[in-house]
């Protein structure tokens, strides 16, 4: 969001962005979930989540568009060490986007 905010400021006619400030919550969540938090710790960790997807939530009508590429298991094949090839994973993570920014895509 920062440097988004910071090419706003700039006297630029389009911005292109080619993540949303959903994408990084939704692999946060993920994290959260898949983690054994004790109780205190789970609940300050969530509510901390549902605090910044808020403020996300505040800031996806600055985007004009909103495009999501379908879910494409072949690139999971893809010589990249930094994206994991796990499928559920890929279908898990795909799932938090139908769930909380499906409804902000506009194309």
């Amino acid at each position: 969001m920062t440097a988004e905010k910071h090419a706003m400021s700039l006297d630029v006619d389009v911005i292109i962005c080619d993540r949303t400030v959903m994408d990084n919550l939704m692999y946060y969540l993920n994290v959260i979930e898949q983690h054994v938090f004790m109780h205190e710790e789970y609940a300050k960790v969530i509510r901390r989540w549902w605090g910044l997807y808020d403020e996300a939530v505040r800031w996806m009508p600055t985007y004009d568009r909103v495009i999501r590429m379908p879910l494409n298991l072949e690139w999971l094949q893809a010589d990249d060490p930094v994206r994991p090839k796990d499928e559920e994973y890929a279908r898990w993570i795909d799932l938090l986007f139908d769930i909380y920014v499906q409804r902000y895509v506009t194309g």
